[in-house]
C-alpha cells in the first residue's frame, strides 16, 4: 500500500460494452466525443477536483487516460461519451464539471433517422478509492430506453411504393439526468415528440440495408419505420406513446395507433412491431435486455396464475426447453413431484410475465439444520439473460420454508437471470427472490434483482446458503425490509462449516436499500463464515440490534473479506455491539457440531468512505472483534464515526470473551499497514482511537 498523501498516477480504460452489436444502426460508433471528471468523495460531500475535460477520442470504442490521484482518497470518476456532431452539442447540455446533462426534447422534433443516431450516448460513474498506482476500467452505458418502431406490411401495393414517415409522441419521459448518481432529476416527467421522421432506408445510403434488420425475430422479418432515444431511470415503468403514419409526406396520416402502457428502461430497447401500416389492432409491444446483449427475444409470456404446460424435456441429451410462462410453471409441477433432474440443462428461451399471481417456488423444502426436507431442484437452470417480472410471493405455513423462485437448490446452478420481485413473507427465516435454501456446492451467478422484499430473514438474491456454495457476479437493486437476524443485500445468511469445504461470494453489488428491525443486517450478507472478495454496498444500511455493516454485519469462526468495499451510510438505532462501515462484528462462536472449522478471519484490501453511526461501538472497517483478526492494507475515509461507547477509524471494539479460543493460539488482533482520514475530533464516543480502542491489550499496529 502507498503512502497515504502521496500522488500516484492512476490509468483509466474508459470503453463501450465489449459485445455491443456490431451492425451499423446503434452500434456506438457515433460517440466518439469523450469528457470526463473527477470528484474527491469525504464523507457525504463530494468536491470536484478535475472539472469536465476533453478526453482522447474514442478508438474502436475504447480510450485510455492517465490522472494524478492522491493516496488514501476516494474518488468519482465521472465518464461521458457523445457524438462530436453540431447535432449533438445543440441537444445535449453537459454541465462544466459533469455532473448533469440536459436533454432538449423540442431540438430532436425534427431530426431524421440518420440523425437521430448522433444522439446516440454514453455514461458511467466509477467509485475509487487510491492505494497506490493503477489500472482502473470504466464501461460507459446508455442513459437511454430506446423505442423502435417496425412493421411487417410493407410489401401491401397500397403501402411499397411510397415513402413512409412516422410522428412518434412520448409522455412520461424525463430530460435531465444526475451523472454523478445515474438518477433523473426531473421533479415531473416530459412528453417528446417526433415529428414525421422519414423511415430509414429512405433517408440513409447503403449498399446493404442494415436497417431492415429491426431487433426482434429474423432478419427481414419487421422493417425499421423510426426510432428514437429517451432519457429514463434505471427502474422499468410505462410511458404512452401515440403514432402517426404518413405516405409521401402527405397532411393526413395514413395511420393512427394509441400505444398505451409501453414498457421502458435505461439501457434496454423497446419494440413496437406488426402491420402498423394497415392494422390498427395487429401490434406487440416488447422490451429487450441491454443494448449489447446479441440474443434477441420474441416477446413475453404472460401466466394467468394456473395454467401449466410440460417442458420440452430430452432425456438423452438430459436439457430442458422453458419456452413460455406456463412451461416455467410446468418446471414446478415436475420439481415438486420429485424430479430433482440432477445433471440436467434447463434453459429459459423468452422472458417471463408473471404478472404478480402467487408463486409456488421450484423446489418446495423445509430447512432442517444444515441440510432439508422435502423437493429441490439439482440440476443447471440458465435464464439466457432473459428478464422474470412479476414474482409474487406472500405466503408461508411454515417459518424455515424456503421460499424464493427456487425454494432450495441442492447441487445445482442458476446463471444469467434478472428478476423483478415483490416479496412479502414478514414471518419467514429463509427467504431470496432467487432462492431460500443453498446447499451441497449449488452455485449462483450472474442473477440480478429488482423490486422489494419484506421478510423475517434473508437476502435479496438468496436467504442462506450452508457449508460450500458459490454466489459470484449477483446484483440486488430491490430494497429490503427485515425482522429477524441475518439479513443481507444478497444473502442472508452463509453459515456452518466442514473440513475441506467452502462457500465464496464474489464480485456481488448491492444497491438497494436495506433496513433492518431487529438485528444482524448486512449490505452484502448478514451472518457469514465464507470467503467474501470483490463485493461493494452503495445501499444505506440501518439495523436495530447487534451487528450492523456495510458488507458483512457478523464474520464468525471462519472466512476472508477481500477487496470488499462500503459506499453507504451505516446505522445502529440500538445500543447493542457490532458497527462497522465493511464487518459488524468478529467473533469466533456457535456449537463445535456447526462448525468445526475455527481459524483467524482475515479481511484484506477493504475499505469504507461513508459515515458510521453506532450502537455501543463503531468501526471504519470493523465494529467489534472478539479474540482474533488479521486486518491488512484496509482504508477508511469517513467524514464522521460515532457510538455510544467505543469508536476508532479501523475497529471501534477490540475485546476477549474469555472463551472460543482457536488451539494452539493467544488471543492476538493484528492491524497492519491501515490508514483511517477521520480526525479524532470526528470520532465521537467515551472511548475513542485514531485506529483501534483496545480493551484487552492484544492488538499490534504495524504501520
Amino acid at each position: 500500500m502507498g503512502t497515504t498523501g502521496q500522488e500516484v498516477t492512476v490509468t483509466v480504460t474508459a470503453s463501450l460494452p465489449a459485445d455491443i452489436q456490431s451492425r451499423t444502426f446503434s452500434d456506438g460508433t457515433t460517440a466518439t466525443k469523450f469528457f470526463y471528471a473527477v470528484y474527491e468523495v469525504n464523507g457525504t460531500t463530494e468536491s470536484c477536483v478535475i472539472p469536465k475535460t476533453a478526453g482522447t477520442d474514442f478508438s474502436g470504442l475504447t480510450t485510455t487516460l492517465s490522472l494524478q490521484l492522491v493516496t488514501g482518497k476516494s474518488y468519482k470518476m465521472v465518464f461521458w461519451a457523445q457524438s462530436p456532431t453540431s447535432i449533438t452539442e445543440n441537444i445535449f447540455t453537459v454541465a462544466d464539471d459533469l455532473s448533469t446533462v440536459t436533454l432538449d426534447y423540442e431540438k430532436l422534433k425534427t431530426l431524421t433517422a440518420a440523425e437521430m443516431e448522433n444522439v446516440d450516448a454514453f455514461w458511467c460513474m466509477k467509485p475509487v478509492t487510491v492505494e497506490g498506482a493503477a489500472t482502473v476500467t470504466a464501461e460507459l452505458k446508455r442513459p437511454f430506453a430506446q423505442i423502435n418502431v417496425g412493421t411487417n406490411d410493407m410489401g401491401q401495393a397500397a403501402v411499397a411504393s411510397k415513402k413512409v414517415y412516422t410522428t412518434m409522441t412520448v409522455a412520461g419521459v424525463y430530460s435531465q439526468y444526475n451523472l454523478l448518481t445515474g438518477d433523473v432529476l426531473d421533479t415531473t416527467t416530459q412528453t417528446a415528440t417526433f415529428t414525421k421522421v422519414l423511415r430509414p432506408n429512405h433517408d440513409v445510403a447503403t449498399t446493404a440495408d442494415e436497417y431492415e434488420q429491426f431487433p426482434v425475430g429474423a432478419k427481414g422479418a419487421y422493417e425499421y419505420l423510426s426510432m428514437a432515444y429517451v432519457l429514463m431511470s434505471p427502474d422499468k415503468k410505462t410511458v404512452d406513446i401515440d403514432l402517426d403514419f404518413y405516405f409521401d409526406n402527405d397532411a393526413t396520416a395514413a395511420n393512427h395507433l394509441d400505444v398505451d402502457g409501453a414498457p421502458v428502461q435505461r439501457n434496454y430497447r423497446t419494440n413496437i412491431f406488426g402491420a402498423l401500416l394497415t392494422s390498427t389492432i395487429d401490434f406487440t409491444i416488447n422490451i429487450l435486455p441491454e443494448y449489447e446483449k446479441p440474443d434477441y427475444n420474441l416477446g413475453t409470456s404472460v401466466w394467468d396464475g394456473s395454467s401449466t404446460a410440460t417442458p420440452t424435456i430430452d432425456d438423452t441429451n438430459k436439457t430442458i426447453t422453458v419456452a413460455s410462462a406456463a412451461e416455467l410453471a410446468g418446471l414446478v409441477s415436475l420439481v415438486n413431484s420429485g424430479n430433482g433432474y440432477e445433471d440436467y440443462v434447463a434453459t429459459l428461451t423468452v422472458d417471463v410475465d408473471l404478472d404478480n399471481q402467487e408463486w409456488t417456488e421450484i423446489g418446495t423444502g423445509i430447512r432442517s439444520g444444515s441440510s432439508y426436507t422435502g423437493y429441490a431442484f439439482k440440476g443447471t437452470f440458465n435464464g439466457n439473460d432473459h428478464t422474470i417480472t412479476g414474482l409474487k410471493i406472500s405466503s408461508s405455513s411454515n417459518a424455515d420454508a424456503a421460499k424464493g423462485l427456487f425454494g432450495v437448490l441442492d447441487g445445482a446452478t442458476v446463471k444469467n437471470l434478472t428478476i423483478d420481485a415483490d416479496v412479502a413473507v414478514s414471518t419467514n427465516e429463509l427467504a431470496g427472490a432467487l432462492a431460500g435454501f443453498v446447499v451441497n456446492g449449488s452455485t449462483i451467478m450472474d442473477v440480478t434483482v429488482n423490486g422489494k422484499l419484506v421478510i423475517c430473514k434473508g437476502g435479496g438474491v438468496v436467504g442462506r446458503m450452508t457449508i460450500d456454495g458459490t454466489i459470484q457476479n449477483c446484483t440486488n437493486n430491490a430494497e429490503i425490509t427485515g425482522s429477524g437476524a441475518n439479513v443481507g443485500g444478497i444473502v442472508g445468511a452463509a453459515y456452518y462449516n466442514a473440513e475441506g469445504k467452502t462457500m465464496k461470494i464474489s464480485n456481488c453489488v448491492n444497491n438497494g436499500n436495506i433496513t433492518n428491525t431487529t438485528g444482524t443486517v448486512g449490505g452484502i450478507v448478514g451472518l457469514s463464515c465464507a470467503e467474501v472478495s470483490g463485493c461493494s454496498n452503495y445501499g444505506t444500511v440501518t439495523g436495530n440490534g447487534a451487528d450492523v455493516a456495510g458488507i458483512i454485519a457478523e464474520q464468525q469462526n471462519s472466512g476472508s473479506v477481500t477487496d470488499c468495499h462500503n459506499y453507504a451510510e451505516i446505522t445502529h438505532n440500538s445500543s447493542a455491539y457490532g458497527t462497522g462501515g465493511v464487518i459488524g462484528w468478529i467473533r469466533y462462536s456457535g456449537a463445535a457440531s456447526a462448525y468445526p472449522v475455527k481459524e483467524v478471519v482475515k479481511v484484506t484490501n477493504c475499505s469504507n468512505s461513508a459515515n458510521i453511526t453506532g450502537g455501543n461501538d463503531a468501526g471504519g472497517i470493523v465494529g467489534t472483534v472478539y479474540n482474533y483478526a488479521i486486518l491488512t492494507s484496509c482504508s477508511n475515509t469517513a467524514e464522521k464515526i460515532s457510538a455510544k461507547t467505543f469508536a476508532a477509524g479501523i475497529i471501534g471494539n477490540v475485546q476477549s470473551d474469555g472463551g472460543s479460543a482457536i488451539s494452539g493460539l493467544d488471543y492476538s488482533v493484528e492491524i497492519n499497514q491501515c490508514t483511517s482520514s477521520t480526525t479524532i475530533d470526528n470520532i465521537t464516543a467515551s472511548c475513542t482511537n485514531l485506529i483501534a480502542y483496545d480493551n484487552v491489550k492484544i492488538v499490534t499496529i504495524n504501520d
